[in-house]
């Protein structure tokens, strides 16, 4: 074979979004911030040190990228039948992941104060009950799919938990987040999948609105209670946007961080004997599966001024794409990056959770959730192996986050 090089790639060809380490290697290598013509015209940076200083950066490196999308709201033209649809969705708002400074900074104090520490124990609370309910149905002996009956489950009980959706509506909450994650990636093949999507959109944001008006009526002791509570000068729109935003960081993230922690244990077996020996081990693990195997792949920034990054000049109002999974594998801070190693020293160093002012505003809840989920699968199994005969799990080709599609598993009762 003739040495590949980066042009020998194509962003969205479904090889590279299945399986992006090689491509992210070479720019690492050879080509640490690269312009691609694909697509918006994206800039890609690649090192740790690089995707730092844009993190760190804010004011240079903007999150209003909305401008430079083709909708407000995806990166991809659509059709007037959707847009149509979508004219009954929540106004647009810069929030959270695509807000910036001030108003950034007040949405951010407005969530952290819905995640007290009273309010984290809670919700940990709810977790293990969860958890243990799940593992009820999975823990048979018999082979299961773990991303289907678990993974997939858990985070979207949680955001249901967050926002006070009854349980019976689990289905929704589920297509709500799926059609928000497609709303942000590749339009689908069909009008009518399309249409589909933009519809769970506008159901998802009137059942918000709904639900703020009920507690700005009738506080519970709730999170979303809490959030209303602190909403001084932030209007109902925001309010809506930003729930939706936790919803997304709350569905697709998480689902796949389960997945991956478990695909990856189940693909070094002597780490998870490990594991159950000592379970003091399980954070760090969790963390060195986050690096390994970050689950977002894109993020967007845009420049306020031409900068320099790793000596190559970027002009004013370029659409950068900091590669946090990339940043995770590069061995002038993680050295033997492409190994698994649940001993790993500094692994709590990732980008996965993005970084500086971003940082993920969930964090806390986020590691609790994967910490408890892992300790008490391990717990109740004395086992747990791979279904003979299935093809082992294949990332989805999504531009935006990296998910295991399924997980053929046994678990042996303990």
């Amino acid at each position: 074979d003739a040495e590949k090089s980066v042009a020998d790639f194509k962003m969205y060809d479904p090889e590279t979004l299945v399986d992006p380490h090689e491509f992210w290697t070479l720019l690492r290598d050879t080509a640490p911030v690269h312009k691609v013509a694909e697509g918006l015209g994206f800039t890609l940076i690649s090192r740790y040190a690089d995707v730092q200083q844009v993190l760190l950066d804010p004011d240079t490196f903007r999150n209003k990228v909305s401008g430079h999308f083709a909708s407000q709201t995806s990166p991809h033209p659509e059709s007037p039948a959707v847009a149509e649809v979508m004219k009954n969705a929540c106004p647009y708002r810069d929030v959270l992941g695509f807000g910036d400074g001030e108003a950034h900074a007040t949405h951010r104090r407005m969530v952290r104060s819905g995640f007290t520490t009273r309010r984290v124990r809670q919700l940990e609370d709810f977790v293990a009950t969860t958890v243990d309910e799940l593992l009820d149905e999975m823990v048979t002996g018999e082979p299961v799919d773990f991303m289907k009956g678990f993974c997939k489950r858990l985070p979207i009980l949680m955001i249901g938990e967050i926002l006070g959706v009854e349980k019976e509506r689990e289905a929704d909450v589920y297509r709500w987040a799926t059609s928000l994650m497609a709303r942000a990636a590749q339009p689908r093949e069909t009008e009518e999948e399309n249409l589909q999507i933009a519809r769970d959109v506008v159901e998802l944001h009137q059942y918000v609105y709904q639900a703020v008006a009920e507690r700005r009526e009738n506080p519970r002791d709730d999170f979303l209670s809490e959030l209303v509570a602190n909403s001084d000068g932030v209007d109902e729109h925001e309010l809506v946007q930003i729930c939706s935003q936790l919803i997304l960081a709350g569905a697709d993230t998480t689902i796949g961080w389960l997945g991956t922690i478990f695909n990856l244990l189940l693909e070094h077996p002597d780490q998870m004997a490990q594991l159950r020996d000592d379970p003091s081990l399980i954070p760090n693990a969790i963390e060195e599966a986050l690096r390994l195997e970050s689950v977002i792949k894109t993020i967007y920034r845009v420049t306020s001024r031409e900068v320099e990054i790793g000596g190559t000049i970027i002009p004013a109002d370029t659409l950068c794409i900091p590669l946090l999974p990339s940043a995770d594998r590069d061995e002038s801070v993680f050295p033997d990056a492409e190994t698994f190693n649940i001993h790993r020293q500094g692994a709590r160093r990732h980008m996965a959770f993005g970084f500086g002012t971003h940082l993920c505003a969930g964090i806390e809840l986020a590691r609790a959730e994967a910490r408890i989920a892992l300790t008490k699968v391990l717990e109740r199994t004395s086992s747990i192996t791979r279904v003979e005969g299935e093809p082992l799990p294949k990332y989805t080709p999504d531009f935006t986050v990296r998910v295991i599609d399924r997980l053929p598993i046994i678990l042996q009762p303990a």
